[in-house]
């Protein structure tokens, strides 16, 4: 019976606790795959699961001078699950970004433009920054759909995508015509102060112009 459970709570290591680690970095956002994306997603639950196993091996063989039995397996699961947890959230995002520098440097040797990798998505690049953004909205028809500080902002993985805007205090009036838009964000005072990008949607039918400070 004990090489049964042995048997089994080695196959769970090796393909349930990779998924541990693509919750937590899905979650970090270092991830961006989508749900019908099925076989890329087993394929990097089961790179985690090298490591995750690897570690489960060592904290068997270690407690082993300890514990026996039953028991043995329970705590290095335990133990391997917690240490799936910790060094995922430890090494995401060091991982992420030394990856997509390596991506960006060796694309920018075969490549005349430079330019860096990314997984995110747009609407997370457009909108992320530590400084306050702010944002107008307009349909296709270029009427007014709203504008004001971004607060906050959602999508998912069919980019569906969604805004919140809080209201200027110092403003008094309706939103910028479409083409009042375009004709102050060409001026100098206005380049010079602020980096402008327009964004369009065509899934959703909307543009708008984020507007954030150098």
């Amino acid at each position: 019976m004990y090489k049964f459970y042995e048997i089994v709570s080695t196959f769970l290591t090796i393909g349930g606790i990779g998924f541990i680690n693509y919750i937590v970095t899905d979650k970090l956002g270092t991830t961006n795959i989508y749900k019908d994306s099925n076989q890329i997603r087993l394929g990097y639950c089961l790179v985690w699961s090298i490591i995750d196993f690897s570690f489960y091996l060592v904290i068997r063989n270690w407690l082993n001078h300890w514990i026996h039995g039953e028991f043995l397996l329970v705590f290095s699961m335990l133990s391997t699950m917690l240490f799936s947890l910790i060094i995922t959230l430890l090494l995401a995002w060091p991982i992420h970004d030394l990856l997509f520098k390596a991506y960006s440097y060796i694309n920018e040797k075969h490549h005349s433009k430079s330019f860096r990798l990314d997984n995110q998505t747009i609407w997370h690049k457009l909108l992320d920054s530590d400084q306050q953004v702010f944002a107008y909205v307009y349909d296709f028809d270029r009427k007014p759909l709203g504008y004001g500080i971004v607060s906050h902002y959602t999508d998912d993985e069919l980019q569906n995508y969604g805004i919140s805007l809080q209201p200027f205090n110092t403003s008094d009036g309706d939103q910028t015509s479409f083409s009042d838009m375009i004709k102050t964000i060409q001026k100098p005072d206005i380049t010079k102060n602020y980096d402008i990008e327009q964004y369009i949607d065509f899934k959703q039918k909307f543009i708008i112009f984020v507007w954030k400070e150098w």
